[in-house]
């Protein structure tokens, strides 16, 4: 092969998912889990719909987009 553009392959896959496609995941960043008071004594179900999920597939480096729904019951503050 004389084209520099298809010299190792592999290597530069593998660079392009590390220095581009993942270079914004560090885990500093992740979000806190975080509670508030039932102030109110709500004791019927709440409902997140249409969280959009955005991930890559670990085997096969594909794109998954889907949505998630939350349901739960809050526990009363005592």
């Amino acid at each position: 092969m004389t084209d520099d553009s298809l010299k190792a392959p592999p290597k530069r896959v593998a660079k392009m998912y590390v220095n581009e496609i993942f270079s914004g995941l560090n885990l500093a960043n992740k979000p806190g889990i975080t509670l508030f008071d039932n102030k109110y004594s709500y004791r019927q179900m709440l409902i997140e719909c249409n969280i959009t999920v955005k991930s890559t597939c670990e085997h096969h480096f594909v794109p998954i987009i889907g949505k998630a729904h939350v349901e739960y019951i809050s526990k009363p503050t005592e």
